[in-house]
């Protein structure tokens, strides 16, 4: 919190320096207030507005993990003895991670090159689906989803990061 009112303070001091008139003209009348650092020299404030606030997109992303794990109830009931576990969880700054562990053993390699093929499906769902419903939440400006299938011993079987954009 104290880091994104610091954030802030600072971007409404640059703008006030940067305003016409509001700057010293000659380097003898300058004051060492007034002075744009090195790095507020070499980043510019303009649109400085429209970087997200860290604080705020890492709340965005707790509350649509939390609105994603109130599923998996109905998840585990539509595919009844597919799934011992179902984990929702994230990884900051933009990443849903959904891990299914099956109930039974499967062949990690036949089912790794199954959900290989459905690479497209699942893009296009993301894309149509998921990444507008985390943008909605807060998540910006970018949103990353990890997918992770896990054996019923816990071994990987298949992983794999999708990204909007």
């Amino acid at each position: 919190m104290r880091q994104r009112q610091h954030d802030r303070t600072r971007r409404a001091a640059a703008r006030r320096r940067r305003e016409p008139g509001t700057l010293r003209q000659s380097p003898g009348d300058a004051n060492p207030e007034d002075t744009p650092t090195p790095e507020e020299s070499l980043n510019p404030v303009e649109g400085d507005d429209d970087v997200p606030d860290t604080d705020a997109v890492h709340e965005a992303l707790d509350r649509y993990v939390e609105a994603e794990r109130a599923t998996i109830p109905q998840v585990l009931k539509e595919n009844p003895g597919v799934y011992s576990d179902v984990a929702f969880d994230k990884e900051y700054p933009d990443m849903a991670t959904f891990t299914y562990t099956y109930a039974t053993a499967v062949d990690a390699e036949q089912t790794a090159v199954a959900l290989d093929d459905l690479i497209p499906t699942i893009e296009s769902f993301l894309t149509s689906t998921v990444f507008p419903a985390m943008e909605a939440y807060g998540v910006v400006p970018t949103q990353r989803v990890r997918f992770t299938y896990l054996n019923n011993d816990g071994s990987m079987v298949w992983s794999k990061d999708f990204a909007s954009g």
